[in-house]
């Protein structure tokens, strides 16, 4: 009886699909119209990871010109570093996820 219970329990369990965490951060604060940087930290996730940029708000412009775009990247490593054209004021949210299918992606909230 014993070991029916225990043979059932494995069945289920290796059903499972066991994932390590992952996460990442800015190497330093972002600054306007400048290059900022995000590295991958923790053992789960494998590259390649995708990094989106997305800003939300108003435009930081009186006139209301939207001069941000929506930035998509893909990087093989664990960093990345590249060129962030926003104006001061601007906030954005950041995503970064790898491929694989039951995987959720990590996000932040950024301004500067």
């Amino acid at each position: 009886m014993l070991l029916n219970v225990l043979f059932i329990a494995l069945q289920v369990l290796s059903q499972f699909t066991f994932t390590a965490a992952y996460s990442w951060q800015l190497d330093a604060a972002p600054k306007q119209c400048s290059n900022i940087s995000i590295s991958v930290t923790g053992s789960g996730g494998l590259p390649p990871y995708d990094l989106l940029v997305v800003p939300f708000g108003p435009t930081p412009f009186e006139n209301k010109i939207e001069v941000r775009g929506v930035i998509d990247k893909s990087f093989s490593g664990k960093s990345i570093s590249f060129a962030i054209n926003y104006p001061a004021g601007t906030q954005f949210v950041a995503v970064v996820s790898w491929d694989t299918i039951d995987t959720t992606p990590t996000s932040y909230r950024i301004s500067f």
